[in-house]
């Protein structure tokens, strides 16, 4: 099965556009993308040796443009993009996009 049979949910980008007055950052919503959401906490250290608990990691298509610090919503909840990787494929090119998120608020 190709990758592209696997990414059978939709997430749809919430990426940033700018910041508000207040500092607080503005999104905009864009086009929905196929991907494979798996919801499982992890544990992550910091450079800084602080501990913090990601909520999942999202397969994307390799066209994919969201990068760390966006947002996107799936099922109802919000979440920020907290690391993204390109995976490379046998050819040396991009396969496909992993993403690991953290949750910010439920809608």
């Amino acid at each position: 099965m190709s990758l592209s049979g696997l990414l059978n949910q939709t997430i749809t980008p919430k990426p940033k556009s700018s910041y508000d007055v207040d500092g607080r950052i503005v999104t905009t919503t864009g086009t929905d993308i196929k991907a494979r959401v798996q919801l499982k906490q992890k544990r992550r250290m910091l450079p800084n040796g602080s501990v913090i608990v990601t909520d999942g990691l999202a397969y994307l298509p390799a066209s994919s443009t969201l990068k760390e610090g966006d947002n996107f919503l799936f099922d109802s909840t919000e979440y920020r993009i907290f690391k993204s990787y390109k995976v490379p494929g046998a050819n040396g090119s991009t396969n496909h996009v992993q993403i690991e998120f953290i949750k910010t608020k439920t809608s």
